[in-house]
């Protein structure tokens, strides 16, 4: 996937994604930074964010695989659609860690870049592309928003509060947040250094 042609965004730091996700939850669902629960990312992206971004349109149809989502700003002018697959989408309302992340991912697109990409083909406004390998991770638009899915699952308060009762463990973070053993694996290892 490092090959795959993607929009060239503004660079952003881990903890600008980490300030825009706190500022994400703190608009669409305040509760979550209060006790570790799990975000209710399905009804954020279904019901609230389109109450928030008027010219989002969030749907439900079949992608070709392996896509699971996607978010697009570029072919209709002054609009974002988020489709989701049918199977991203009935593995979101059960609950599965992986649909819950795709979600938040998506979410990422559209808090972070979907203000960058205006239509190129109907403004003429010019928008870059290139392969995700030559974009440092900080530019690259699929890293920012798994970055930012993190953040918004696994919120870095959220997360010493676990740690704090529970010691480094991945199950706990993975059973209180609903999100999988490896993401939260790897956010404590970047937040605390090691895991147990």
């Amino acid at each position: 996937m490092n090959g795959m042609r993607v929009p060239v965004v503004s660079g952003m730091s881990k903890e600008g994604i980490e300030r825009a996700a706190l500022r994400f939850l703190q608009k669409y669902n305040p509760e979550s930074l209060a006790s570790p629960s799990p975000v209710p990312i399905a009804d954020i992206i279904e019901f609230d964010m389109p109450n928030e971004h008027l010219n989002l349109v969030v749907r439900v149809g079949t992608l070709p695989p392996p896509l699971e989502a996607i978010t697009d700003s570029i072919t209709r002018p002054g609009m974002i659609d988020l489709v989701l697959d049918i199977l991203t989408y009935e593995a979101l309302r059960d609950g599965n860690c992986r649909a819950r992340f795709t979600a938040a991912h998506e979410a990422g697109h559209i808090e972070l870049h979907a203000h960058q990409m205006p239509d190129a083909f109907h403004t003429g406004m010019y928008q870059a592309f290139a392969r995700r390998s030559d974009l440092p991770a900080y530019r690259d638009p699929e890293w920012q928003a798994n970055y930012f899915a993190a953040c918004v699952l696994m919120n870095r308060e959220v997360m010493k509060a676990i740690v704090a009762k529970h010691g480094r463990s991945a199950e706990a973070v993975s059973d209180l947040l609903q999100v999988s053993l490896p993401a939260a694996s790897r956010r404590l290892m970047y937040l605390f250094g090691a895991v147990k």
